[in-house]
């Protein structure tokens, strides 16, 4: 199963990964929204990056994106907390 949005684990990482996501950009700079009908074709600034995906959660192709793939440093940091956040407890 994976971890509910309102997990102390999920809430305690995701401002990391904004914090991650928004680095490189300007203040109120944007980038690809993640979110499940956003799916990343849309930049959005970092308040509604973060409400898409607290209410909508995050795609699947984001979340399978870069697996098994010679992705960079940044994104493989954003690639972990992503697993973090996703992954299957067996």
């Amino acid at each position: 199963m994976r971890l509910p949005r309102s997990s102390p684990e999920w809430l305690e990482k995701f401002p990391q990964f904004l914090d991650i996501t928004f680095g490189g950009t300007s203040t109120g700079g944007t980038a690809a929204c993640p979110c499940s009908r956003c799916v990343c074709m849309v930049y959005r600034p970092r308040s509604v990056v973060q409400i898409h995906l607290l209410n909508r959660g995050f795609d699947e192709s984001f979340i399978r994106e870069g697996e098994g793939s010679d992705v960079g440093l940044h994104n493989e940091i954003v690639h972990q907390l992503m697993l973090k956040f996703t992954m299957t407890y067996q």
